[in-house]
Parts: structure tokens; C-alpha cells; sequence
């Protein structure tokens, strides 16, 4: 059985799965739609446009009650220029933050913080002890770690 609105005085006061009483009903999982209604439970239709994520956002749905049904419909709405800015720098602290934490964890492609300031150490003592093909994969992924520091958006 699909969720319910108990509607009193032309607003929804419940939605979500309908309960098997009520204040004055028992057994309303045992009703039909019909005598649902009568009791002031209608079926609730949930309308949820498809959106990019990345580009807008949901607000509170809204309810429109009819006859035989209260439908919920999320309103979408566009992230405003300075919003997409702020959440660009989100994700981009939100992935160094993950990346700086990592560690040595070889299921990863990047190094964590400490790994890259220990090889910018190494490098300041000898520039060609990690040029040996023993070092390759390291090498990639601390490369890798830059790139992704290279991809730091403008501070809102």
C-alpha cells in the first residue's frame, strides 16, 4: 500500500504511510480508496522532475489537493552564479581533504599530504633520487595530487 494524506480543514496535517488506525478508524489498512476518503485520507502522488544536481536544486514541494489525491511536486530552481561558484569550492576542498588524507593507500591514484611534502623533501636533497623507475608509480601519483591542486577554482 502506497503512502496517504490525512487531510483536516483543507490542509495535509499527515503524510507517509498510512497508519493502521487512526483517532476515530481502526483497520484503515483494510479500506478501499474510497472509504479512505470519507475519512479523510487520500492518496499522496509524489512528482519529482528529473534535474542536474550540479546545476539546480529542490525546494519544499508543492501541495495541491484534490478530490481524489494530494500530489507533491518538487520545485526545481537553478543555483544562482555565486552559488555554483561556492560549490565548486565545496568539492574542490572536499576532494583535497579526502586526497590529503589518504595516505599510502595504493588503491588510490594520488598521495596523501604527508607522502607528497616528504617527496618535495627528498627532492630538495637530491632532484634525482626519484627518478629511478622504482619510484614511477609514486611519481604519477603525487603528479597527480598537483594536477588536482592545479584545479583549485577562485575562492568565493
Amino acid at each position: 500500500m502506497g503512502n496517504y494524506c490525512l487531510v483536516e480543514d483543507g490542509k495535509v496535517v499527515y503524510a507517509g504511510h498510512l497508519p493502521k488506525s487512526s483517532k476515530t478508524v481502526s483497520g484503515l489498512d483494510k479500506l478501499s480508496d474510497v472509504e479512505l476518503q470519507k475519512h479523510g485520507w487520500l492518496p499522496m502522488v509524489e512528482v519529482q522532475p528529473d534535474y542536474n544536481q550540479v546545476t539546480h536544486h529542490r525546494l519544499r514541494p508543492t501541495v495541491d489537493i484534490q478530490e481524489d489525491k494530494v500530489v507533491f511536486t518538487d520545485v526545481i530552481v537553478a543555483f544562482t552564479a555565486d552559488e555554483l561558484k561556492q560549490n565548486a569550492w565545496n568539492d574542490w576542498i572536499t576532494a583535497m581533504n579526502q586526497s590529503d588524507g589518504q595516505g599510502m593507500d595504493f588503491d588510490t591514484t594520488t598521495i596523501g599530504r604527508a607522502e607528497e611534502d616528504l617527496m618535495d623533501m627528498i627532492d630538495e636533497i637530491d632532484p634525482t633520487h626519484l627518478d629511478k623507475p622504482k619510484y614511477a608509480v609514486l611519481k604519477a601519483r603525487r603528479k597527480a595530487k598537483r594536477d588536482l591542486r592545479a584545479t583549485k577554482p577562485a575562492k568565493p
